[in-house]
């Protein structure tokens, strides 16, 4: 029975809290528990029970139209795709990204800087550098 009201939930989560689809999520409630308590008096296991009141009741855009909630599933939607934030938020969020985005650069020359040391320090078995200035190390030497 748990399983149900979660599915319940878990189906009405995206829809906003009116008193319409408050309603609605309540008649839906109450048809799945009677028909899961009409499915164990016929003798069915709770699980079966279970399983058959969420394939009867499942899916919520068949069901809209007899609770009366298509337009509210149809918005939810639209809204889902737009999220709405205080100004504060807005630019606090701008201020994170750039601060965020400073870090990520300094990080990044930070390594540069560390392979481009090893990279010009490195040395072959003579003991001669192999990048960076070596070429001239072996001009002078010659």
């Amino acid at each position: 029975m748990d399983a149900i009201i979660t599915y319940l939930e878990h189906m009405f989560r995206g829809l906003p809290r009116t008193p319409d689809v408050l309603r609605a999520r309540g008649e839906l409630e109450q048809m799945s528990l009677d028909r899961y308590q009409e499915l164990l008096a016929e003798g069915v296991s709770e699980n079966e029970a279970v399983g058959r009141v969420i394939t009867q009741f499942g899916n919520l855009d068949e069901l809209a139209d007899d609770l009366g909630i298509r337009a509210h599933l149809e918005g939810s939607a639209e809204a889902d795709s737009v999220v709405y934030v205080s100004r504060e938020e807005g630019e606090a969020l701008i201020r994170n990204r750039g601060r965020m985005a400073w870090f990520i650069a300094g990080g990044l020359a930070v390594i540069m800087a560390g392979l481009s040391v090893n990279v010009l320090l490195s040395v072959n078995e003579s003991g001669i550098a192999r990048f960076g200035f070596s070429w001239a190390w072996r001009s002078a030497l010659a």
